[in-house]
């Protein structure tokens, strides 16, 4: 039996936005808490931070929100990010591609 589907730009996929993705920034996150100084140490929390204080501010919600805790909070969710790679992957998937020019 031959599979006939056309494989998918892996980046058009819900299993990369909604895990591959964000494992990826978490990765990062933890990498540079590792083997960097403290003030360096999670620029991606970070942003995210500042991403959320901004928001906050302009909507006068009044969140007070730390990179270390958008940090820890990354690293909790971490072993959903497998699932969801795993749920969305499982069973007869379309195989990915680095092609952009593949079907959507």
């Amino acid at each position: 039996m031959s599979d006939n589907r056309e494989p998918i730009f892996f980046a058009w996929t819900r299993s990369f936005w909604l895990g591959i993705f964000p494992a990826l920034l978490t990765a990062a996150d933890v990498m540079f808490s590792l083997f960097s100084s403290a003030e360096t140490s999670i620029p991606v929390a970070g942003v995210l931070a500042a991403f959320i204080g901004v928001f906050s501010s302009i909507f006068g919600l009044g969140w007070s929100i730390t990179a270390e805790a958008v940090h820890q909070f990354m690293t909790n969710l971490a072993p959903i990010y497998a699932m969801i790679v795993g749920y969305q992957r499982m069973h007869a998937a379309r195989p990915y591609t680095i092609d952009p020019r593949a079907i959507k």
